[in-house]
């Protein structure tokens, strides 16, 4: 299998299976078909489970992942640790394909000569399901501490060889630790401009549930972080920030 797409799931407080229908959907759609499907559920009952018994048409590997339910970084990692594509894609479950050729375009980096990469994004209204704030991905070094210009994990595709595991430590900052990583280990992502991913906007998105007690400013525009996480990465890599 060439392509592996990882998708850490639960049942999202009764739109689990709502949300992986649609991103099925926008699977279906794409040109390119050389896929598996790899799903780490976190669920509590059997409803995601039993949605994907019914999707013969996708060749689905599923998980059932007991282990720090409610852990995001666990979760995407016992989807990566069991992917057998050459190429890893990850993508969130409330998130979507944009246009059909968006694995295509993939794809297509990888062949070039990409190690790892970051896609170009838009945003989508959950009630009205209106499209908003397309951006394309830009590499910051203030990214590690919170001015992640990247966008989310379902942005993101890596080499299998090249995978490296999310901190299971963090939450608004374990996309950015992964791609700070990355970026020591590999040197910078390729960017893809194109808009290839869709990110669903609504109240459960972790970064909606973050305590932010802290302010960082930038000539650029400050921003607000978790104090915790803060302290966290800067002493994880020895970093100081003025």
């Amino acid at each position: 299998m060439n392509l592996s797409i990882c998708i850490p799931t639960y049942e999202y407080h009764g739109k689990g299976v709502q949300y992986l229908s649609e991103l099925f959907s926008s699977l279906r759609s794409q040109s390119y078909q050389d896929f598996e499907v790899v799903i780490s559920d976190h669920s509590i009952n059997n409803e995601i489970f039993e949605f994907c018994e019914t999707q013969s048409d996708l060749e689905i590997t599923y998980l059932r992942n007991p282990n720090d339910r409610g852990n995001q970084g666990a979760n995407t990692n016992c989807a990566m640790n069991n992917a057998e594509g050459r190429i890893i894609k990850v993508m969130y479950q409330d998130d979507l394909f944009f246009g059909k050729d968006s694995l295509q375009k993939i794809i297509d980096a990888f062949n070039d000569g990409a190690k790892w990469l970051m896609s170009g994004f838009t945003h989508m209204t959950e009630d009205t399901k209106v499209i908003f704030r397309s951006m394309v991905p830009k590499w910051t070094d203030e990214m590690i501490i919170g001015r992640n210009l990247l966008g989310s994990p379902s942005c993101f595709a890596v080499l299998n060889e090249h995978k490296e595991q999310m901190d299971e430590n963090l939450r608004l900052l374990i996309d950015a630790d992964l791609y700070y990583r990355l970026g020591k280990k590999l040197g910078k992502p390729t960017i893809i401009e194109d808009i290839l991913i869709i990110n669903r906007e609504h109240t459960d998105r972790i970064s909606s549930n973050i305590n932010y007690d802290m302010q960082i400013q930038h000539p650029e525009g400050g921003w607000l972080m978790n104090r915790r996480e803060f302290d966290y990465v800067t002493e994880k890599y020895n970093l100081r920030f003025n």
